[in-house]
Formats: structure tokens, C-alpha cells, sequence
């Protein structure tokens, strides 16, 4: 990394250091591997589509918090899927012997064009109107 990257890193995880140890302790209970740079940049890629869907971009707004939090989960749990999908996991539900039977689960989140979740967007308050002149 260069020396700009990793001063725009550290000012990142600086800025989301709740949200960045709440989700680090909570993947490390799901055994979920994650370094620090992929944690710091999907925390603010949930930040950033919050603000963006709010019309309240700029300064950094703490009442985000629970909704940054439960969208970068939502984030990791959709590119664990995709990634165990890779690998060859295909997520069985059941299997019939008789007449041979197989059914698969989808486990992925369901993402809008926004880019949040339906519980995501409960948490949130009205979008501001956009004015257009």
C-alpha cells in the first residue's frame, strides 16, 4: 500500500471505530476471516449507499450506526455465499433417496437498486426531496 492509501485507511478506521470493532469481534465469533482493509471498506461502502439513499451526504452522521452495522453484515453474509458457491457448496437443504430428490436453500440477502436490505431501509428516515431547477 502506498503512503496515501494508508493514511486514507487509518482515517477510515478512525472514523467507523465503533462500527468497525462491534463487526470485527461478531465475524471473529462467525469464524469468518476478514482483514482489516476489506472490514474498513465495507463498512464505508455501507455508509456511503446509507447516505446516498438518505440525500444526507458529507459529514459523518453516528445515528447510522446500527443500519452501517446490520448492512456490512449483509454484505459479508452475500459474499460468503457467493464465495462457498466457488468453491463448489451448493447449499443443500434436503436430499430424497426415493425418486432421487434435492433441494437447495438461498441463503444470499436480497439487495434492492439502492443497494440496502428491507430492515436496512425500516432503520432509516425519509430520503430528502431532490430538487431539480
Amino acid at each position: 500500500m502506498h503512503e496515501n492509501e494508508m493514511e486514507m485507511y487509518s482515517d477510515l478506521q478512525e472514523l467507523f471505530r465503533i462500527e468497525y470493532y462491534y463487526l470485527k469481534n461478531v465475524l471473529n465469533e462467525l469464524e469468518y476471516p476478514c482483514d482489516d482493509l476489506k472490514l474498513v471498506l465495507t463498512i464505508k461502502r455501507a455508509y456511503d449507499v446509507i447516505c446516498k439513499y438518505t440525500g444526507y451526504e458529507g459529514n459523518y452522521n453516528p445515528d447510522y450506526q446500527s443500519a452501517v452495522i446490520s448492512l456490512a453484515l449483509t454484505y459479508f453474509q452475500n459474499d460468503r455465499v457467493k464465495f462457498d458457491l466457488i468453491k463448489g457448496n451448493k447449499n443443500i437443504k434436503s436430499v430424497t433417496q426415493g425418486v432421487r430428490s434435492t433441494t437447495y436453500g438461498d441463503s444470499e440477502i436480497t439487495i434492492d437498486v439502492d443497494g440496502l436490505t428491507p430492515d436496512v431501509r425500516a432503520m432509516l428516515p425519509y430520503p430528502k426531496l431532490k430538487v431539480f431547477g
